[in-house]
């Protein structure tokens, strides 16, 4: 709308003062588009010509301009958090776009800016309107993120212990559950994805329906979806989760993230999805034990205080890797729940009509009614979560990287796969190849190297050379079956032609 003045307003017939509500209102919002297809614009609208705002000014004076203050206050919630702005508004819809001034909220509006005569105009009364407005302004203290399922139902102002109005910055899913709730392409796909297995896919089921049920509460375990192959439909599964949890409410990163020194990426959300994890280091893994298990954490924000924070979130990890995780011991383990799948990728229209099922036939609302229906009285969200082949072989195989290059040089075995062969060495010609490689800053850790030979299966052994001597040998496993260990010295000999050699 134009700025004009009322003097070259034609004249109009009258309107009663009920029909403001149906001639002006709040149009579009900060994230979808309104009527006028302008992607994330907001506006004051005005029935009828561009110049009605002004004809209605001309008969309703101050009651046109409180009525505009009060629209704009059912939108916006006053503030006393402002520090540059006095009083800044935040957006009820959208807390975490904010915050604005008064005056700046009604340009934002596109309120045209009517001279009034002398040096007043119809922004600045409208904000005047607004900062004298009692009985429709909230004014909140603080900002909190609290999550809330789709069956509390909470308001989006409280008052917490301490007496002030806080605004509760979490944004539910704008998906609305589907009764009957027949969520049997989903349920399926889960099953797939688990290999059928019953146990699993129960657990899973109950996991993820208990991460929809109570938001606001921490399960003690995270879940690694793995799958031999890609493309087997674990990001279906996690974006259909993303969607009806609120995708304000759930972030998905690497682990380029997770090893970031802020922590942005876990405050305020309710489920934390970490895709195609790989090697998974023992400090990576020091680090996730508290951010999956504790619901207060010290974390660093961008442009922010390193301060405690409240962890909502929920993590769930994907990769097509079996070296993902780092379990060495129980301790670590008993907070994964490990699934690797060994099916193949289905045919596409399997794909494409789950994913018409979702979006075209309520699938999304099914699969939130069923998970909000989900008897979970057997599920203990704080209990260690059931032991799974994977996770028992993950264990297994668990292992550093300085641990895994020693045991690979040790048994023979190279960067292309090729099948282990009988080795015989010395610890002086290990510690040689370890100068070389990106672990020799480690070579003077002896005893942990020793047991990460023997833990691959070699074996050190004293053997005596002509004249008494005696030097310290190492077989490797496939040296041991070969019975080399009780051969003398002269036909090892060869084997060692080359003590310096790297692998």
């Amino acid at each position: 709308m134009n700025s004009k003045t009322l003097a070259n307003l034609p004249s109009l017939h009258l309107y009663h003062e009920e029909d403001l509500a149906n001639l002006i209102y709040i149009e579009g919002t900060l994230e979808r588009p309104g009527e006028s297809g302008e992607s994330g614009e907001m506006k004051l609208v005005c029935f009828g010509d561009e110049n009605m705002i002004f004809k209605l000014y001309e008969q309703f004076r101050d009651k046109l301009v409180d009525f505009i203050a009060k629209i704009i206050l059912t939108q916006y919630f006053e503030s006393t958090m402002g520090t540059m702005i006095k009083t800044p508004f935040i957006n009820k819809n959208h807390p975490n776009a904010g915050p604005w001034s008064a005056i700046g909220v009604i340009k934002m509006l596109q309120v045209p800016n009517i001279k009034l005569g002398g040096n007043q105009n119809l922004r600045s009364k409208i904000a005047t309107s607004i900062e004298y407005n009692i009985k429709d302004k909230v004014v909140v203290s603080a900002m909190e993120y609290k999550p809330y399922s789709d069956r509390q139902r909470s308001t989006q102002t409280f008052v917490n212990d301490i007496g002030h109005r806080v605004l509760n910055t979490f944004i539910e899913s704008d998906i609305t559950p589907v009764q009957p709730a027949d969520a049997t392409p989903f349920i399926r796909h889960v099953e797939y994805l688990c290999d059928k297995d019953a146990g699993m896919t129960e657990h899973l089921l109950n996991w993820l329906a208990y991460s929809v049920q109570y938001p606001e509460r921490k399960i003690g375990h995270a879940v690694l979806l793995g799958s031999r192959q890609g493309g087997t439909g674990k990001s279906l599964l996690l974006n259909t989760m993303a969607i009806i949890m609120g995708r304000t409410n759930v972030n998905t990163i690497n682990v380029r993230d997770l090893r970031n020194s802020k922590q942005d990426w876990f405050i305020n959300k309710t489920m934390v999805i970490v895709e195609e994890v790989k090697d998974l280091n023992l400090s990576d893994m020091n680090n996730l034990k508290t951010l999956i298990t504790e619901p207060f954490i010290m974390a660093d924000k961008k442009f922010g205080a390193y301060q405690q924070e409240t962890n909502h979130a929920n993590f769930m990890f994907t990769s097509n890797f079996e070296r993902s995780l780092y379990l060495p011991d129980s301790a670590n383990a008993r907070r994964y729940f490990v699934v690797f799948s060994e099916q193949k990728p289905k045919e596409d229209t399997y794909y494409c009509s789950l994913a018409i099922w979702l979006e075209q036939d309520d699938g999304y609302g099914k699969t939130l009614a069923f998970l909000m229906d989900r008897n979970l009285t057997e599920f203990n969200a704080m209990g260690a979560p059931p032991e799974t082949a994977a996770k028992t072989k993950l264990m297994a195989n668990s292992k550093t990287d300085i641990e895994l290059y020693v045991q690979q040089w040790a048994n023979g075995i190279d960067d292309e796969g090729d099948p282990a062969v009988a080795k015989v060495f010395t610890y002086k010609c290990l510690l040689y190849a370890l100068g070389l490689s990106p672990y020799k800053n480690q070579c003077g850790r002896a005893r942990r190297i020793s047991e990460f030979l023997v833990e691959g299966g070699c074996v050190k052994k004293r053997i005596y050379m002509s004249g008494g001597a005696a030097k310290t040998l190492w077989f490797n496993a496939l040296a041991i079956e070969a019975d080399m260990v009780s051969w003398p010295y002269r036909s090892l000999q060869k084997l060692l032609h080359d003590e310096t050699s790297p692998f």
